[in-house]
């Protein structure tokens, strides 16, 4: 099995569910996602559950 998140130093990776009536809510989480700069992404690697939860959400 092949994963191409091995080759880079990868430190967050997301999965989302999408269903229908979600595809607004995902699709700004996505925007979210992909506009996150190293250190956004250190940061949220540094947070609880809770904290990571209430930053991201």
């Amino acid at each position: 099995m092949f994963f191409p998140w091995r080759q880079h130093d990868v430190k967050l990776v997301f999965f989302l569910a999408i269903s229908h009536k979600d595809k607004a809510f995902t699709k700004q989480m996505m925007q979210l996602i992909a506009n996150l700069d190293d250190d956004s992404v250190n940061h949220l690697c540094s947070l609880d559950d809770h904290s990571f939860k209430a930053t991201v959400i």
